[in-house]
């Protein structure tokens, strides 16, 4: 089974420059090598010597890039953030809760008879509670307050003391025209989730084409290295017909153009393994 291969510690980072240059002295010593009737050195992909390499198949070939691509990591994100944002819309219909404790004293000097006392004292401690929530559908609001309050005096003509006074208070709030249908929010929430399908739709074609991309780079590494070997097997039978057409020549068997179109052959083959 035909494999790539590839470096097992990360190559030195090149310029374009020394890429292009790196290129062309590979090409030119393939030629040269084809000139002096020898084979090209065979590709090494980039690895350098003594460097240790690994085999990869092409289901290591599909982990990696699924692991390592930055599109296929990008669009992993987008549906996380889309959610985030949904989450962001939804935290208006959470309901909030609020509280009240309070104390407060008040100290009266004597103006009349009526007072109760030559200093009487009020304290009034309250302690409230409310709830609201903006309700997910037709826009309504539903509010819940709880009011509670305790007066103690000092006065000597309060009959009743300490006082309390409670009240329990709900409330729904109904649109019937504005924003009954639809509001802002609601609509915020709808787009963001249309836009959360599309980026799952999104992540699921870069996947999709960046598979196909590495499974069509694997395969024509491979058609390469297998059209190399052919090529060089080829060259070799020419020259081989070369050798044998130039002794039957020597013994009279063959004319010399069969030489000649034997060379011509074989520098056929040069160029095409070129």
């Amino acid at each position: 089974m035909w494999s790539a291969l590839a470096s097992a510690q990360p190559a030195e980072p090149q310029t374009q420059e020394s890429l292009v240059r790196d290129a062309l002295a590979r090409y030119q010593a393939g030629l040269d090598a084809i000139n002096k009737g020898g084979v090209p050195p065979a590709p090494t992909g980039g690895v350098q010597p003594n460097r240790p390499v690994r085999e990869l198949r092409m289901a290591d070939v599909v982990q990696l890039a699924l692991e390592k691509n930055l599109d296929i990591a990008v669009e992993r994100l987008n549906p996380q953030s889309v959610d985030l944002q949904i989450a962001g819309f939804k935290n208006t219909y959470l309901p909030v809760v609020t509280s009240t404790i309070g104390q407060r004293d008040n100290y009266q000097l004597p103006r009349d008879q009526l007072q109760g006392g030559d200093r009487v004292s009020v304290a009034t401690t309250t302690f409230n509670g409310a709830m609201s929530q903006n309700l997910p559908w037709y826009g309504g609001v539903f509010n819940v307050s709880w009011n509670n309050n305790k007066q103690d005096s000092s006065s000597a003509l309060v009959r009743f003391n300490p006082t309390f006074t409670t009240g329990l208070t709900a409330s729904y709030t109904q649109p019937l025209l504005r924003g009954f249908g639809i509001d802002q929010q609601r609509q915020q929430i709808k787009i963001t989730q249309i836009n959360r399908e599309i980026s799952e739709e999104t992540l699921r074609a870069t996947v999709t084409q960046t598979l196909a991309n590495v499974r069509n780079a694997y395969w024509d590494l491979v058609f390469a290295r297998s059209a190399v070997d052919v090529a060089q097997r080829a060259l070799a039978l020419a020259d081989k017909l070369v050798e044998d057409n130039k002794a039957r020549v020597e013994v009279g068997t063959l004319a010399p153009l069969d030489i000649v179109q034997a060379e011509a052959e074989a520098a056929n083959r040069r160029q095409t393994l070129a």
